[in-house]
């Protein structure tokens, strides 16, 4: 009985030692029961938008003189009448002659008969004689300075002002300035009395913004002006030069036949083919070349039937030919792009000598200049109505010819002598024609001496004489350029 008593107690004992697994829900599931809050509903708001009441009245149909105001009232009952400056003269008398006139129509018809600016606000006419407005010009901020030097020979006997006259030419033109002044002029500034109301233009170069104030009819050609400027001053062109070197053979020695582009019917400067060239002595003649190598041409091609290559072509008949360079270049309408491929070479352009009073020489200073040789070519495209580009182009070619040595107290000046040729052409093309560039020939001649290398130098001495040869040779090279200009479309 005992046993049977012990039984229940041990397997209850039992039971209570037995494991269970827990299910994954279980083992996920987050210790703490997760609540939400208990948050209040947010007022919600509806943003309305209302546009500017249209002028709603009937079509205006009148004949006669009326005084500003009375028009107004009159026509417009429905809006209230706000001068905004001190020169609005609503008492002014002005003929109407509306026949079945919208509103929209009669205001504007009142702004232009009384030089008025009349601008529809809600429920008012604000009405002004003086208007403010500001544009931004950044385009236009720079000041242009051009320097195409000419570097011609060295003369003893010019004076400094003359050499400097002979060496280069220099264009600045500020654009800033011109632009300045022009809108002062539109706005007649100059000549405006004092008061409240007188015009006035200020410009800030450093962020290009204008800002004018004037009478309407002013402000209104102004705004016409400075507006075209600004459309036109974003515009850009690419530029894109192949500078070609011919090497003439003996008997092409005259250079490249421009004659035989006529056959393309091609034309110079817009006209039928020509060629002719002034010297520097103001002589006028073919292929004429002053002596020293300076003269100026005025010489342009134009033909839609030629492509580089076929240039090319036509060019190696004259000569062995190299493209020196192909240089791109993207500048805004009117503006310049200066290109120059060659050497830089410094001389001593002035010495200062400093003495003590023995006349023993303490302390000698040397100004150093810098002068550009080799090709250099600046272009200026200007965009016209109908998109077709007028190119201004000045390429100028100089070499080195020698040195002159002037006497100058310790040490002598050696100052180097240039060769120059240049062209000015002004000519119109189409976006993405070309346009060759032709005539600057120049010639240089080189000595070589040709031996046999003796190691003994008595015998070298000996027949040297009989085994060597002293040549010189006249070379002759003409440069053609082909200028491509090409409209930049927005977006690319």
């Amino acid at each position: 009985m005992k046993i049977k008593a012990l039984f229940p107690c041990v397997a209850l004992v039992l039971s209570a030692c037995v494991t269970e697994d827990f299910s994954a829900e279980e083992q996920n599931k987050p210790l703490i029961t997760e609540q939400q809050p208990n948050q209040k509903a947010l007022p919600s708001y509806i943003k309305l938008k209302s546009t500017a009441t249209p002028i709603r009245a009937s079509n205006i149909d009148f004949v006669g003189r009326l005084a500003v105001m009375d028009a107004l009232r009159r026509f417009l009952p429905q809006y209230h009448l706000a001068p905004m400056d001190t020169g609005v003269q609503l008492e002014q008398k002005v003929d109407i002659n509306a026949i079945n006139m919208p509103p929209e129509q009669f205001i504007q018809y009142i702004a232009a008969a009384t030089a008025l600016d009349i601008q529809v606000k809600g429920k008012t006419l604000e009405i002004r004689s003086f208007l403010t407005k500001e544009w931004m010009l950044g385009a236009l901020t720079g000041a242009k300075k051009t320097n195409l030097t000419s570097n011609a020979t060295l003369n003893n006997g010019l004076e400094k002002e003359e050499q400097k006259a002979a060496l280069s030419e220099e264009l600045i033109y500020d654009e800033w300035e011109s632009l300045l002044e022009a809108s002062r002029d539109i706005l007649g500034v100059k000549d405006a009395e004092k008061g409240p109301l007188k015009p006035y233009v200020y410009g800030t170069r450093s962020v290009g913004k204008v800002v004018a104030g004037g009478s309407v009819v002013a402000m209104n050609r102004l705004d016409n002006y400075l507006s075209g400027l600004e459309a036109a001053s974003t515009q850009q062109v690419t530029i894109e030069v192949k500078a070609y070197d011919v090497k003439l053979t003996d008997d092409r020695g005259s250079g490249v036949n421009w004659q035989e582009f006529s056959a393309l019917n091609a034309s110079v400067n817009g006209n039928p083919l020509d060629l002719g060239f002034v010297n520097s002595n103001g002589g006028i003649s073919p292929n004429a070349i002053a002596e020293g190598g300076i003269w100026q041409g005025n010489f342009g091609f134009s033909s839609s039937k030629f492509a580089g290559q076929a240039v090319l072509q036509f060019l190696s008949k004259y000569g062995d030919v190299e493209l020196l360079n192909q240089p791109h270049i993207t500048v805004r309408n009117g503006g310049f792009a200066i290109m120059h491929a060659g050497d830089q070479l410094s001389y001593v352009a002035e010495t200062e000598v400093v003495r003590e009073n023995e006349g023993e020489t303490v302390a000698v200073s040397a100004t150093v200049k810098q002068l550009k040789v080799g090709v250099s070519l600046a272009v200026s495209p200007k965009l016209l109505d109908d998109k077709r580009i007028l190119l201004n182009i000045w390429p100028v070619v100089s070499s080195v010819q020698g040195y002159d040595e002037f006497d100058s107290d310790p040490v002598p000046v050696r100052v180097p002598r240039l060769a120059l040729q240049e062209l000015s052409t002004e000519v119109i093309v189409e976006s993405g024609k070309s346009i060759q560039l032709g005539g600057l020939i120049r010639k240089s001649v080189s000595s070589s001496l040709q031996t046999l290398p003796f190691r003994d130098g008595i015998t070298g001495a000996l027949l040297k004489p009989l085994f060597h040869a002293d040549t010189k040779n006249l070379e002759r090279r003409e440069l053609v350029l082909m200028v491509t200009p090409k409209l930049v479309q927005n977006g690319q």
